[in-house]
C-alpha cells in the first residue's frame, strides 16, 4: 500500500458499513453468494474506483493544462492541506503514468472468450455499455463459499483434490485474458492470487478475513481495501499484464 496509502487518506467517500464477520445475507447455498456480494460490495468498490480516477482524472487535466485566466482577480493563496492533496494525487498519477480507468462489475460486463465468464471482473470504465468493444477482464474474479474452497484445506496432511479444482478456474481465467492477477472470494476471506508462469503455478495471498477491520490511525487490510487495492494495480496498463 506505499504507493497508494496518501491517496486513501486524501479522498473520502460516504461511509458504507459493512457487517461482519461475513456478508449480511445468510448463506444457504452458493447462489445466494453473489446476492451477498451485490449486497455488501459491489457498489462500495465500483463507487470508490469512480472517485479515485475522478480525481485523477481532473489533477491531471490541471497539471496538462493549468487553468490561468489574466483578467480573473487574484486568487488567495492555496491552503498547506490543498496543496498536501494535489501532492499526493500527482504521486499517485507518476505511478499510474501507463494506467486506465477502470471498475468492477460482474462477469458479462468484460470480453467473453469461448464462452468462459468469470464471475467477477475488472474491466476498463465506460465499455460495459457497448456489447462490441467490451475490454479484457484484467481481474477475473471466482466466488466460493467456503464450505466448497478455502485456504485451509490446503494446510491439512492431505490436500483435497477440490482445493485445486478453482484454482484451476481462476487460473483459466488468467490464461485467457493475459492478466497475472485474480482472486477467490468467499463468505469467509478474499484471497489474491498471482500467476506466476504459463505452467499452471500461482501465487495466493495472504486471507484478508471479513473480520478484519481499521480505521485511519490504525489501517489495516480489509476485504474491500483488498479488491480495490487489487484494482488499482490492474489499471496499471503494464503491471496487470502477465510477465513473459
Amino acid at each position: 500500500m506505499h504507493e497508494f496509502g496518501p491517496l486513501l487518506r486524501a479522498i473520502r467517500i460516504q461511509r458504507h458499513t459493512i457487517r461482519s464477520p461475513s456478508p449480511q445475507r445468510e448463506l444457504t447455498s452458493e447462489s445466494d453468494l453473489p446476492l451477498a456480494f451485490g449486497e455488501d460490495l459491489h457498489a462500495l468498490i465500483r463507487r470508490s474506483l469512480r472517485c479515485t480516477f475522478e480525481h485523477l482524472d481532473n489533477r491531471a487535466e490541471q497539471r496538462a493544462e493549468p487553468q490561468v485566466d489574466p483578467q480573473a482577480e487574484p486568487q488567495a493563496p492555496s491552503q498547506p492541506e490543498d496543496l498536501l492533496f494535489n501532492q499526493v494525487l500527482d504521486r499517485v498519477l507518476d505511478v499510474l503514468s501507463d494506467g486506465t480507468n477502470i471498475l468492477i462489475g460482474v462477469g458479462p460486463d468484460a470480453l467473453m472468450l469461448a464462452k468462459f465468464i468469470p464471475d467477477l471482473s475488472i474491466y476498463e470504465a465506460g465499455e460495459a455499455s457497448n456489447r462490441n468493444v467490451l475490454s479484457l477482464n484484467r481481474l477475473p474474479g471466482d466466488l466460493k463459499p467456503s464450505w466448497k474452497w478455502s485456504p485451509s484445506m490446503m494446510n491439512s496432511s492431505f490436500i483435497d483434490p477440490e482445493f485445486f479444482k478453482p484454482l484451476a478456474q481462476v487460473n483459466w481465467y488468467m490464461t485467457q485474458h493475459g492478466t497475472q492477477f485474480g482472486f477467490i472470494l468467499t463468505d469467509q476471506e478474499l484471497v489474491p492470487i498471482q500467476r506466476v508462469d504459463d505452467d499452471g503455478n500461482l501465487k495466493l495471498g495472504a486471507p484478508i478475513p471479513w473480520t478484519q477491520t481499521g480505521t485511519s490511525k490504525e489501517p489495516q487490510l480489509t476485504v474491500a481495501l483488498g479488491l480495490w487495492y487489487l484494482g488499482m494495480l490492474t489499471a496499471d496498463d503494464t503491471l496487470y499484464r502477465a510477465r513473459q
